[in-house]
């Protein structure tokens, strides 16, 4: 999972993947890592879906791990507009969710 982190900021810092913003003036964010958890952040856009798939391709070849896409799940912003939502659930193989549910007893909202 370092390794992992250490290629999404890498990614972050040369302007490759585009965190969120929090809140206006507040601090970006990239990923959330937990153990074997991870929780992944970026701009809704298919360039920016695809950079996430393709670091995540790239962790998965290199770590010899595997992605569980049965147990993953994404979701856009509300503000995300319907046409632009379609296009990134069309280009992902995780499966696009109104609700990502509760981790560790937390709401993921």
């Amino acid at each position: 999972m370092e390794k992992l982190s250490l290629s999404i900021q890498q990614k972050v810092l040369s302007g490759i993947w585009k965190p969120i913003q929090v809140s206006k003036g507040g601090p970006e964010l990239s990923y959330i890592l937990f153990a074997d958890d991870g929780m992944l952040f970026c701009e809704a856009s298919t360039k920016q879906v695809k950079v996430v798939m393709d670091t995540l391709e790239e962790f998965c070849s290199a770590s010899r791990l595997r992605i569980n896409t049965l147990n993953s799940k994404a979701m856009c912003s509300r503000m995300v507009q319907g046409e632009r939502k379609r296009e990134i659930q069309h280009i992902s193989t995780v499966k696009f969710v109104a609700d990502l549910g509760h981790y560790l007893g937390f709401p993921l909202v």
